[in-house]
């Protein structure tokens, strides 16, 4: 295997007046034309080839998928001291795209080249892409759409997230705006504080760099850095290149097992929560029994003491009449 390769960038649907840089030159249009291969966007692609489908719409449709979404998440605008509900600006950044790159070559999984099970089976393929996709949605949030290419050198897949202020979910950009500001606060000026922001943004881009190597890289057996190791035989090569999946496999078996068990977990969890429930309630019932128990008892023992003073009552009117019977006798 060879290192990682994972870049994120955000675009939108218009330049900017104030663009700089060539690659900021691109909008949601042509990022849309070039993965779907339109000829004019795909020139430095030999043989293009339309994408695999992975995930979410087709890419051909991401246009007017934006502009609908857009439509439907419409953000916050002061406009003469009033907030009013507005669409994102046609050059605000609207779409995160991420590339995410599979190193062993196309050829194995477009039918060019014969595989080798141990190292580029369309299993292993297949779970890269399906970590990758989950390191982009764990990062920037929902996925609206995944493409793979096959058509160049190596595998690799465009994950498409679409976000009314995409440049505030880009980990660079955000750490770039805040040291810039804070720079200033501090009294630099304003080309000191450029430099601090750009250097915030590379450090949070190899933070980024850091988690994608934890969450895809390690697991796949993928390098965390480039070229620039030592110059080593085709048979070390390829040693090395054994160890390095057999370790990947390894740490996916334990995180596999890891997740098997958080998930045993979670049900017993939940279990526990429905007997506890289950108990609460049956204590509810028990105590209503036993307090409707009471009322009868307590109107029970009010009754009879009742009767006993009635029959007291009654006692002493016999006894009266008991007493006044011989005196009647007398009388008589």
């Amino acid at each position: 295997m060879a290192a990682q390769f994972g870049h994120i960038q955000t675009y939108g649907r218009k330049v900017s007046r104030n663009h700089t840089g060539k690659s900021q030159a691109w909008t949601v249009g042509d990022i849309a034309k070039e993965a779907s291969r339109d000829p004019e966007h795909s020139k430095h692609v030999e043989n293009p080839q339309e994408p695999i489908h992975i995930q979410g719409f087709r890419v051909s449709e991401l246009e007017q998928r934006m502009n609908d979404f857009l439509e439907e998440n419409r953000i916050p605008v002061e406009v003469k001291g009033k907030t009013q509900m507005r669409k994102a600006r046609a050059d605000s950044h609207t779409l995160m795209t991420g590339v995410y790159s599979w190193p062993e070559y196309s050829g194995y999984f477009n039918g060019e080249l014969e595989p080798d099970p141990e190292f580029n089976s369309q299993e292993r393929l297949d779970n890269f892409i399906k970590d990758a996709v989950a390191f982009h949605e764990k990062e920037f949030g929902a996925v609206h759409s995944v493409e793979l290419h096959l058509d160049e050198e190596y595998p690799h897949i465009h994950v498409y997230t679409m976000h009314e202020k995409a440049k505030e979910i880009h980990p660079g950009e955000v750490a770039q705006a805040a040291r810039y500001q804070e720079a200033l606060d501090e009294g630099m000026t304003t080309k000191e504080a450029g430099k601090e922001g750009r250097k915030a943004y590379k450090e949070a881009m190899s933070q980024f760099q850091d988690r994608y190597y934890q969450e895809v890289g390690l697991q796949n057996s993928l390098e965390r850095m480039g070229p620039g190791r030592d110059r080593v035989s085709r048979k070390e090569f390829k040693q090395n290149k054994a160890e390095r999946v057999k370790r990947s496999d390894k740490v996916r078996e334990d995180r596999g097992a890891i997740d098997d068990l958080e998930k045993r977990r979670d049900s017993l969890q939940e279990e526990v929560k429905e007997l506890e429930s289950e108990y609460e309630g049956a204590l509810e019932r028990v105590k209503k029994a036993v307090s409707a128990h009471n009322d009868v008892k307590q109107k029970a023992d009010t009754q009879e003491k009742r009767l006993q003073e009635q029959q007291k009552k009654l006692d002493k009117n016999q006894a009266a009449l008991d007493a006044f019977g011989p005196k009647l006798e007398a009388l008589s």
